[in-house]
């Protein structure tokens, strides 16, 4: 009876896990849609957001990834994510990152989310929001965040992959104090993004809900002490 119940156990967590997997699959090829479908954005022009466009062309050459789209979201929070498919990506900031930050601070930040798109860290982290948004309040949730897929779980268990990506956005612009000085800004600001949920939280530059994160994450403070600078 034991043995028929541990099997039975057994069995629904198989089909379960297999069911999260093949919904992954499915949907992987929109995954970045169906994440940025949850915020209100604009796309960036250069009337009215050159400054992004400009160092975007610039860290795009430098980099050799290709040119993503540029989203902005209306906000007072000062955060920004990428997004990336096998054959696109896309990069969303807020309004007040873009507004507040000088050219060098700016810099630094966007260099740290082309280097997402570049490692495969946005990819991975957008079918992880995939997963995220359909399942981290469900009864499945815990079988979807252990057992998606391999690139995920590489991803939610390098805890220290912002620490690895910041010093990789450094090495693109060559100037440290940049993104510290961006880092010690953002963590003044209004921590609200609006529509920002718990399986995106870990997209963000900064989580926007880390107490409850589909993946570990290293404290603002701990990144800038990092840099050294």
């Amino acid at each position: 009876m034991v043995a028929l119940g541990w099997v039975t156990w057994f069995v629904l967590v198989m089909v379960a896990t297999l069911a999260v997997m093949a919904i992954v699959s499915l949907l992987a090829g929109r995954a970045d849609e169906r994440v940025l479908s949850q915020f209100r954005t604009t796309e960036a022009t250069e009337a009215s957001e050159g400054r992004f466009l400009n160092l975007i062309e610039n860290l795009s050459l430098s980099s050799g990834v290709p040119e993503p789209t540029l989203l902005v979201i209306n906000s007072q929070a000062m955060n920004g994510f990428a997004v990336a498919t096998k054959d696109r990506a896309a990069l969303v900031v807020t309004s007040s990152l873009l507004s507040e930050l000088e050219l060098v601070e700016l810099e630094g930040v966007l260099a740290a989310l082309i280097v997402r798109i570049k490692s495969g860290d946005a990819a991975a982290a957008t079918e992880a929001a995939l997963i995220g948004q359909r399942f981290i309040d469900s009864s499945l949730g815990a079988i979807a965040k252990s057992s998606a897929s391999k690139r995920i779980l590489a991803l939610v268990d390098a805890a220290e992959r912002e620490l690895v990506l910041d010093q990789a956005a450094v090495s693109l612009t060559r100037y440290p104090p940049g993104l510290s000085r961006a880092l010690r800004k953002i963590s003044k600001a209004p921590a609200d993004v609006p529509n920002a949920s718990k399986g995106t939280s870990h997209l963000w530059l900064v989580p926007t809900h880390p107490g409850d994160s589909i993946v570990p994450f290293v404290e603002l403070e701990t990144r800038i002490d990092a840099l050294g600078v």
